[in-house]
């Protein structure tokens, strides 16, 4: 190969985009090999490509047009872009997908179905195709959830042992003075449909808790923004419990806040990363696709295992941290302790160096090609595709 090529075209500001980017930035640097991305006009990654002066490539990329794509490159994508390959990227080229979300896959799949004539897609379907992917070596998971959630979802059957996780550049950290006064909360990430449940679920505890607790207020900070950041300002607060919703942050604006105002953060993925390099004590939470209600736990993320950052969740789970222990823990100042675990935990697993020396050598790896994938049923036939170019068109 002379070059990778990182497909990821998006508008928004989010854990997966800022994934890709870095990942694209490191890879630029190291000068071993060419490095092109494929966004949008407007897109976030080509904004910070530029901005930044890095040395990568941009390919233009159009809802409504193909793009050649040259043959001696790897094209980098996540597994939930399985489908997009097909119906925007054209010619023989190498291909190796990255899975960073349980479910990415299947709500793909799902999604593609709606130009199908058969509305309930049976995923086991689909084991034989993912196995293939794997004996091809294009396929990596980030964690043991994503593995662990799509082997019981599409039923393949090849072993999997090692994992690709994700990974964030350090931030500074800091000592935040406990307010006796106040306990400070704060949620950092995306808040769309596959995230607002799980906020939700936040909110639902910190509620029953100052209910319980006259004496005690509670702020929750919200950092992010997406469709469904208009649900939280209908969120009923009281006079021992507050929202401050605040815009997506970044760089050092991210950081100066996190330090002043938080004393705890819940997250998931890379935000939940990007805390721990700080630092900052950090609660993991579970993926959720609908309202739970205050019944769940939690775990710090230094006790997550198998480079899990976000795990989907189940009314059985093995999480032992209550919403109760956490006040506790804020009150009895053991805050530093735990926030110099969770920066522990982030060197040891998550740094940037550990994961593009493993990438790039599975890149190399890899013999999986854009003709192998249209053998499979994981592509669009060429008659959907068009219903999509064409529906995208009218978008525009």
């Amino acid at each position: 190969m002379d070059s990778i090529t990182f497909f990821y075209p998006s508008k928004t500001v989010g854990g997966a985009e800022f994934l890709f980017l870095r990942l694209a930035e490191q890879v630029s640097k190291l000068g071993s090999v060419r490095v092109k991305y494929i966004d949008y006009r407007d897109g976030f990654a080509k904004s910070r490509i530029e901005s930044n002066g890095l040395d990568i490539d941009i390919i233009e990329f159009c809802d409504h047009k193909k793009i050649a794509i040259n043959y001696n490159t790897v094209v980098i994508t996540p597994l939930s872009n399985i489908f997009e390959v097909n119906n925007y990227l054209r010619g023989l080229f190498k291909l190796y997908f990255w899975s960073i979300h349980p479910f990415g896959l299947k709500d793909a799949i799902v999604s593609n179905h709606k130009y199908s004539l058969f509305s309930n897609p049976r995923m086991d379907r689909y084991g034989k195709d993912i196995d293939f992917l794997l004996s091809k070596n294009g396929l990596t998971f980030m964690d043991g959830s994503n593995l662990y959630y799509q082997q019981e979802t599409f039923k393949f059957k090849t072993t999997v042992d090692d994992f690709t996780p994700i990974f964030c550049p350090a931030r500074k950290g800091g000592t935040r003075k406990i307010n006796e006064e106040e306990v400070n909360l704060g949620w950092l990430g995306r808040l769309d449909k596959d995230k607002i449940y799980t906020v939700k679920n936040i909110i639902s505890h910190i509620q029953k808790f100052c209910e319980q607790n006259k004496n005690i207020k509670i702020v929750f900070h919200i950092i992010g923004d997406g469709k469904e950041r208009v649900n939280l300002s209908k969120v009923n607060t009281t006079d021992n419990f507050s929202m401050v919703l605040i815009n997506t942050l970044l760089d050092d604006e991210l950081t100066e806040y996190a330090n002043n105002k938080v004393d705890v953060f819940f997250a998931m993925g890379t935000s939940s990363l990007e805390l721990a390099s700080m630092g900052k004590p950090v609660v993991l939470v579970d993926l959720m696709d609908q309202e739970v209600g205050a019944v769940n736990r939690f775990k710090w993320i230094y006790n997550s295992k198998y480079f899990s950052v976000g795990t989907p969740f189940t009314i059985v789970n093995e999480n032992a941290l209550s919403f109760e222990n956490i006040i506790l823990n804020i009150n009895n100042d053991d805050l530093e302790v735990i926030g110099n675990l969770s920066r522990q935990y982030y060197l040891k697993n998550h740094t940037i160096d550990i994961v593009v020396d493993k990438i790039l050598k599975a890149v190399s790896e890899t013999t999986l090609t854009s003709c192998d994938l249209k053998k499979t049923k994981l592509r669009c036939s060429f008659f959907f595709s068009k219903i999509k170019l064409i529906k995208r068109f009218f978008k525009v």
